[in-house]
């Protein structure tokens, strides 16, 4: 199965290597080419989703963002950039 384009919604797909571990994919209908995370938070950042998962929990919980900062060890500005 392959997987639909975001920017045509073509399925006409077909796997083009591997970007940081993830699948790229190539369309042949636009012909661009992209990964699963293209038009998602994480698709141009630099902090895996495991920093960002627990940026969302602790935010949630109400955790001011120097606290946040200091827990998953990144700099204030970063965390309040991830904030908006």
């Amino acid at each position: 199965m392959h997987a639909t384009c975001p920017h045509c919604q073509s399925r006409m797909t077909k796997k083009w290597g591997k970007k940081n571990g993830l699948q790229r994919y190539y369309c042949h209908w636009c012909k661009q080419t992209f990964t699963p995370t293209v038009k998602s938070v994480f698709y141009n950042t630099r902090k895996n989703k495991d920093t960002w998962f627990k940026f969302i929990e602790l935010m949630l919980s109400g955790v001011s963002l120097r606290k946040f900062a200091t827990i998953c060890k990144i700099n204030v500005k970063t965390s309040f950039i991830m904030k908006t």
